[in-house]
């Protein structure tokens, strides 16, 4: 391909936009990969900080006894989880915004017909292929075939209700943690400091990873 001044041809560009496209998705998929293994890594390191709790009698080395302190490691992992979760949702959707902008510049050169002839002009366009017959095609849950989803839509739906679930524990691990070290406080206190404790956290780890994460290019 040459790529050099005035030979840059339309269908250079036109595979050039292939070619950008599939490197993007196929990094989709590494990229989800190495946040994957992070997860697992703290889930782990989650799942011995619960099993020391409710199994005391169960020593774990360099585990704390203090109830308390375990609480306080448990919401520092379920902070750091959440973090990961709302990176997990902001990678998958900066890399699928990238290949629908390739997919979406590839129609715009399909529809200008640079193909040299207009047979192009009746060709199926990407992203407007035909679906196969409905005997071998079917959304429903609890059949085999092929159904309508979006894989990359899953994955950051993946990071959503990680995002909530990590959450939650998150202010679980907090409420216990005050009243484990502040036993003068109350349930009814103990929970007006969790919620606040909860809005000023997602507040701040959406506004900073956002800010630290937003893409340079204006949209």
């Amino acid at each position: 391909m040459n790529l050099d001044g005035d030979n840059f041809s339309e269908k250079d560009l036109y595979q050039q936009l292939w070619e950008g496209r599939n490197f993007e998705l196929s990094h989709f998929w590494q990229r989800s990969i190495f946040l994957a293994t992070i997860f697992v890594i703290l889930i782990t390191a989650y799942g011995k900080i619960i099993f020391s709790m409710y199994f005391p009698e169960k020593e774990i080395e360099l585990l704390p006894e203090s109830l308390e302190t375990q609480h306080f490691i448990a919401w520092g992992i379920t902070l750091l989880c959440l973090a990961f979760s709302m990176l997990w949702i902001m990678m998958s959707k900066g890399s699928k915004l990238w290949y629908e902008r390739y997919e979406y510049s590839i129609n715009l050169l399909f529809e200008k017909s640079f193909l040299l002839d207009n047979s192009s002009e009746n060709l199926p366009r990407h992203g407007n292929l035909e679906y196969p017959p409905n005997e071998i095609y079917s959304d429903s849950l609890f059949s085999t075939y092929a159904g309508g989803y979006s894989v990359s839509k899953v994955n950051i739906t993946i990071g959503i209700i990680s995002m909530f679930v990590f959450s939650l524990l998150n202010s679980f691990h907090f409420a216990n943690f005050l009243k484990l070290k502040y036993n003068v406080l109350d349930s009814f206190q103990c929970a007006l400091f969790t919620i606040a404790e909860i809005m000023i956290l997602w507040c701040f780890l959406f506004i900073f990873l956002r800010l630290l994460c937003k893409s340079g290019e204006s949209r």
